[in-house]
């Protein structure tokens, strides 16, 4: 009896160490991923000074674009000053960016009935992100940002990062670091968002003389 107990604990140990030392290559993937964002943001910084002529935005801007992203898993996406938009910049070899994006468009999914699209973006290989919609079942947009003009323009050095923009206004951008304690915000603004959605639809709705 002693020797299969000490066979069982034996098992469930090495089951800990191998799945503790699963998980922290989990982490230092994540972590190198984040490390190479935050190098390539300091080069472009260097070489190109961040000139008027490649701005970044930040919350308050006025998002001067309109953008066709091209979707993995659905048609393109026309990002524009007229949709409302939340953004997230994931990389597959972040686990945690993988776990986070779920919840969120699973928590959210009540805020597309008035018109919110939720789009996932990653500059990994079209084929990285290929595996990952099959392996998941991604249920969102994944837009891929080949030349890295997003991350770029919003200035991504961590992920996960969520932006949300609405009627071409940024009204929220968060980071890793950030995103969790400023999650009751960003619920505040889409819910504003919504509401003004459905005045704007009353008003459309009623004659003009009444």
């Amino acid at each position: 009896m002693k020797p299969r107990f000490l066979l069982v604990v034996t098992i469930c140990l090495l089951a800990s160490a191998y799945w503790g030392y699963h998980n922290h290559l989990k982490f230092l993937n994540c972590q190198q991923r984040n490390q190479e964002l935050i190098q390539e943001l300091k080069l472009i910084a260097e070489d190109q000074s961040l000139s008027s002529s490649s701005p970044t935005l930040s919350e308050g801007n006025y998002f001067p674009l309109s953008l066709r992203l091209s979707a993995l898993n659905t048609e393109s996406i026309n990002l524009d000053s007229e949709g409302t938009f939340l953004l997230i910049f994931i990389s597959t070899s972040c686990p945690a960016c993988v776990e986070v994006t779920l919840e969120i468009y699973s928590d959210l999914s009540h805020f597309k009935e008035s018109g919110l699209m939720v789009v996932s973006i990653s500059r990994d290989s079209p084929a990285t992100l290929t595996n990952l919609i099959s392996e998941k079942n991604w249920p969102l947009p994944l837009a891929y940002d080949s030349d890295g003009q997003l991350h770029r323009l919003f200035h991504i050095s961590s992920l996960p990062s969520v932006v949300f923009i609405d009627k071409g206004i940024i009204k929220f951008k968060a980071d890793a670091l950030s995103l969790d304690r400023r999650w009751p915000e960003l619920k505040t603004l889409l819910t504003e968002s919504r509401q003004s959605q459905v005045i704007r639809s009353d008003r459309q709705l009623t004659p003009s003389g009444n």
